[in-house]
């Protein structure tokens, strides 16, 4: 049985899309959850310890609340207000969250200066750490782009010369 021209560039074609699709999946997945996870371990002590001394620092110690009394204070219910103590120990969780990556961010500016001032600025190495894992996160990620982006640029060639 003889199979045609077209088709045979079909099932190359198909082949060669279903290639870039599961790599470039493949990679980008795995990356990704090699990142998250080898950063939040490696970071996760330094950073969540940041993030509650900012979150204890921010909170308050106490905030006025609208009682259930029946005085005529300031209160729309007409009840008095009365102290309601917050404590520290319970952050909210996207507060908790946004001070992680505060905490991450500024790590990065850190590691970029303590990289091209090798070592001169007075900072510990596990306030570098994060910084520099989000910068190997940054660079390594690029270079996968661009090498999906040359994997594209083969593939239309491919189907250009077919």
């Amino acid at each position: 049985m003889v199979i045609s021209q077209s088709c045979q560039n079909a099932v190359l074609f198909d082949r060669i899309f279903f290639f870039f699709f599961f790599s470039f999946f493949f990679f980008f997945f795995f990356f990704f959850f090699f990142f998250f996870f080898f950063f939040f371990f490696l970071t996760r002590s330094y950073c969540w310890k940041g993030a509650d001394e900012e979150q204890r620092m921010r909170q308050p110690t106490a905030t006025w609340a609208c009682g259930g009394g029946g005085g005529s204070g300031g209160c729309a219910g007409g009840g008095d207000e009365e102290p309601v103590l917050v404590t520290p120990s319970t952050p909210r969780a996207h507060a908790r969250i946004a001070a992680f990556v505060i905490c991450a961010a500024r790590s990065l500016v850190i590691a970029l200066q303590w990289r091209v001032k090798r070592g001169q600025i007075p900072v510990s190495r596990t306030a570098v750490l994060p910084g520099l894992v989000l910068l190997l996160f940054i660079i390594i990620l690029i270079i996968i782009l661009l090498l999906l982006l040359l994997l594209l640029l083969i593939i239309i060639i491919i189907i250009i010369i077919i």
